[in-house]
């Protein structure tokens, strides 16, 4: 199950980020019929099958997510996806019956692998995954992730101890339940166990299987398996996501209309990213912090983002004819605190022709 996702996963996000409807009624049925032999595994609500949090620091099997919370996650995320592609599709009686479906899932899924009295799922791909696949109620997030938290903090010297399914989420986790402090003490530490440990001291210059974190690892283990592995690499798509803020709105795919949420902006002084092109030609968006009231010159060539200290989020984006966006302000003239402070937010939604616009 926690392979075969790529079944339903896959056409999903070709659809989210072309905007093409071709991709979901021609793999529909492939969908459907993979999510339905998942499920006559289902024993009770929970999927045992599987392979598991594949290669965390130190190991190959996952060490502490069971199989069992990893791949009833997945299947959890399938049928909320096939669900929502059913309603795009107008298949009515489908739709209600993944939603079904999916509502029983959650309920034995929390009913299972949720800890009441420590407000955790028992790990950090545990918490990382029941918040990404929406098991976890709103009231309860903030406090799934501080667990994820206290357990970087209190059992692993302050770093990951996530395989392939956490590492591609845990900084989302993080970021979107106001830990943000501790996903850029994470992504910034230079000390042993830490993502720097593996150029520094292994001479790193591939994503390894078995990522080389700790200056004491198993060399036998680590030079077993193989030195080019991008299945380490599911964090790197939050960058675009979470630090460049730009991701495809469901409502109107293929960017068609722009979630602009960066997060980190209160500790990176610059980033430099560009999008890959979508078929309306949408190129990037740009943040920078002003100072004074002042317009910082932008370097547009490199599509680089600036930030001054004590400064003003401002937010100014090209968007080519015909998109539109949807823009989080979450910012006060007087401080960049409120970045950290989940109840202050807002999301304010712009609807504009394409053009240059600027927010502030």
């Amino acid at each position: 199950p926690d392979w075969g996702t790529a079944m339903v996963q896959l056409p999903w996000y070709i659809y989210l980020f072309s905007g093409e409807k071709e991709i979901l009624n021609e793999f529909y049925e492939d969908m459907k019929i993979w999510v339905n032999y998942v499920h006559e595994m289902n024993q009770g609500g929970i999927i045992y099958n599987g392979l598991g949090d594949w290669c965390p620091p130190g190991a190959i099997m996952g060490k502490e997510c069971p199989v069992e919370l990893s791949s009833t996650a997945f299947h959890i995320l399938d049928v909320t996806i096939l669900s929502k592609v059913a309603e795009i599709l107008n298949k009515e009686s489908d739709q209600k019956y993944f939603s079904d479906i999916l509502e029983y899932l959650k309920i034995r899924f929390n009913e299972n692998f949720y800890d009441h009295k420590n407000f955790t799922y028992g790990s950090q791909t545990g918490n990382s995954l029941a918040l990404d696949i929406g098991a976890v109620p709103d009231d309860l997030k903030s406090k799934v992730a501080s667990s994820i938290v206290n357990n970087i903090r209190e059992e692993h010297d302050d770093f990951i101890s996530t395989g392939i399914f956490g590492i591609g989420r845990i900084f989302k986790a993080l970021c979107e339940n106001g830990q943000e402090e501790q996903a850029y003490a994470l992504l910034s530490k230079r000390s042993n166990k830490s993502f720097a440990t593996m150029w520094e001291h292994y001479d790193a210059t591939t994503l390894w299987e078995i990522l080389p974190v700790d200056k004491n690892e198993d060399l036998e283990l680590l030079n077993d398996r193989s030195h080019s592995h991008p299945m380490q690499s599911g964090y790197d798509s939050w960058f675009y996501s979470g630090i460049a803020g730009i991701s495809p709105h469901e409502k109107e795919p293929g960017f068609k209309k722009i979630v602009f949420k960066p997060y980190l902006i209160k500790y990176l002084k610059w980033l430099d990213k560009t999008r890959p092109g979508s078929k309306h030609n949408f190129e990037f968006l740009k943040s920078f912090i002003e100072k004074n009231t002042k317009t910082l010159d932008m370097d547009l060539e490199n599509e680089k983002y600036e930030k001054i200290d004590g400064g003003y989020l401002m937010i100014d984006k090209l968007i080519q004819k015909n998109l539109s966006s949807d823009i989080r302000k979450d910012f006060k003239k007087s401080s960049l605190d409120i970045l950290t402070e989940e109840n202050d937010r807002l999301l304010k939604s712009l609807k504009r022709p394409g053009g240059s616009y600027r927010a502030a």
